[in-house]
């Protein structure tokens, strides 16, 4: 479908610059919403990969149904950086910038100050808070506009919830896999609200205490339709029905673990974000708010089932009736056309190496061979240099142990580098020097993508970059984290009041994301963005989308 230009986009950009200006605390006269959307929702899927779409599309009835029929779909919608983790991805949609800007390289990474190991969201003063993010994102630059904005985040997960809501979120809540509650930080606040603590004390996952996870029921023409196979997992094969924590008389931490590793924990999370929605009346007051949701049961369920397997299924189709009951809520409470929602992933997924590879197609699983290979290339150069202790930690190198040993830690690292290549499993090798002297807007693809997630300070001094189809891992079943398009490749809905759904198959980043959302509202941006607004790619006039001129002219 061809996609015109929005009539609107010139008077939106002049509007959202008039309106970078704010007094540290709103005065009495500030404008309010009169008309326009009353609420910005994100919905993050982790490990939804792009090619789940066309596999259940005609399973879809519910939310991502009416996204598929109703909302602007982004067919090429890739990440444009190489190493697709959930931390990484969850801050590039938020923020608009790539890891080497955000300084979020991953879930974790080694501290060379410290010489440790530093989770993503760990911070000194809070246990978990967003100190380690540079930059700000779509909950920061609502807020600065409109301090009596409300903006919200919720997940299974605390790095996809803190990760989304930047700096100036009012909380961020996540699943507490111990208690089955959801929980929130110091950063945010000393003590959850009271209908927090309400809603905890209602312990609705101990509803299902006592039944196993069963899935919908599907005939063996629509297992074949999805894609579904069985992989030989041995003597010992998991099949359902699947029971939700171990043995035990009473829900307990192996219950809340066993709902976090099932398709219940997304459900648990919307009946949350209802209760939010209820409690701080987002939508519902004459400013705008934000709620953004992490929906994690896929990417758990996937690592340890496989994108193929009935489980999977069984999450996406369940996560389908979910969100569309919450929409429903949505437009029972606010009204849809007064919300403006985007929905995306943070990441794809590899298929099963054992089962690609039954078809004939590439795959590998990292085996005992390949670690002898690394092992013998690190000695390699142990012994080239005379090194001893010149290794941090993983591919973080030791430079000023090796400068004191007479080598230059440039010449180590590239002399490695070309060892590690001459390893089955590996397809190259970047150093750090090579991605020092790479610019962000490298023409070169797979060059660009390892310069994104290359953050100076915090990234290890050799980024191992894997063959396709190939798994590191083998505590997992299938896993993400490569720059190829099974993990880059997702899907980017834009619904809008007013904008016909369609589908763009012009190539667009997820980093286009927040800048997008951001100008549809008139929410001023930061000026160094990675990303870049897509409003031109929505097809529409004024007249299709009366409010946002309107909506933008308020904000002023």
């Amino acid at each position: 479908m061809s996609r015109t230009r929005l009539a609107w986009r010139i008077p939106l950009l002049l509007l959202a610059a008039l309106g970078c200006q704010k007094s540290p605390e709103p005065p009495p006269s500030l404008p309010v919403v009169q008309s326009g959307p009353r609420l910005l929702l994100l919905v993050a899927v982790d490990q939804l990969a792009f090619e789940y779409l066309g596999r259940f599309d005609p399973f879809f009835e519910g939310g991502l149904r009416q996204l598929m029929d109703q909302g602007v779909l982004f067919e090429n919608a890739n990440y444009d950086h190489a190493l697709t983790a959930t931390a990484a991805g969850h801050t590039a949609m938020a923020s608009g910038l790539h890891p080497a800007s955000s300084g979020i390289i991953g879930n974790e990474w080694y501290d060379r100050g410290l010489r440790s190991s530093l989770y993503s969201f760990e911070g000194r003063e809070h246990l978990r808070s967003p100190q380690n993010l540079n930059g700000t994102g779509l909950a920061d630059w609502l807020k600065e506009l409109d301090p009596r904005s409300k903006a919200f985040t919720a997940s299974a997960k605390d790095r996809s919830a803190i990760a989304m809501g930047g700096h100036a979120a009012d909380a961020a809540y996540w699943f507490d896999k111990e208690t089955g509650a959801f929980i929130t930080g110091s950063y945010y606040t000393d003590r959850p609200p009271e209908w927090v603590e309400d809603f905890n004390r209602s312990r609705l996952t101990d509803r299902i205490f006592g039944d196993p996870w069963e899935p919908l029921p599907l005939t063996d023409e629509e297992l074949d339709q999805l894609g579904i196979v069985e992989i030989d997992e041995g003597l010992f094969p998991r099949r359902f029905p699947h029971s939700i924590g171990n043995q035990s008389v009473a829900p307990g931490g192996s219950f809340y673990q066993g709902i976090y590793a099932s398709p219940f924990v997304d459900t648990h999370l919307l009946e949350f974000a209802e209760a939010l929605v209820d409690a701080e009346q987002l939508g519902q007051r004459e400013h705008l708010d934000f709620l953004a949701l992490g929906l994690s049961a896929l990417d758990s369920v996937g690592h340890s089932f496989g994108p193929h397997s009935r489980e999977a299924a069984d999450v996406v189709l369940r996560l389908d009736r979910n969100l569309g009951r919450f929409l429903e809520f949505l437009d029972a409470r606010i009204g849809l056309e007064r919300v403006v929602i985007a929905l995306t992933a943070d990441h794809g997924v590899l298929p099963v190496p054992e089962y690609t590879s039954s078809l004939g197609l590439p795959g590998a699983r990292m085996g005992a061979e390949d670690r002898v290979c690394f092992q013998r290339a690190g000695r390699a150069i142990a012994q080239r240099f005379f090194l001893e202790d010149w290794v941090m930690s993983g591919f973080y190198l030791d430079r000023e142990m090796i400068e004191g040993a007479g080598a230059d830690p440039e010449e180590v690292e590239a002399a490695l580098a070309r060892e590690l290549e001459g390893c089955a499993i590996v397809e190259r090798v970047w150093t750090r020097a090579e991605l020092m002297n790479t610019r962000m807007d490298e023409p070169d693809r797979m060059r660009r993508l390892y310069r994104h997630s290359f953050h100076e300070e915090r990234s290890p001094d050799l980024l191992v970059q894997k063959i396709p189809h190939a798994i590191s891992s083998g505590s997992v079943l299938a896993t993400h984290g490569s720059p190829y398009e099974y993990d880059t490749h997702v899907p980017l809905f834009f619904l809008v009041p007013g904008v016909p759904g369609g589908r763009v198959a012009e190539p667009v980043r997820i980093v286009d994301l927040a800048p997008t959302l951001a100008a549809l509202v008139g929410i001023p941006t930061p000026e160094r963005l990675d990303g870049r607004e897509l409003t031109s790619l929505l097809e529409g006039t004024a007249q299709q989308a009366p409010f946002l001129p309107a909506y933008k002219e308020q904000r002023r």
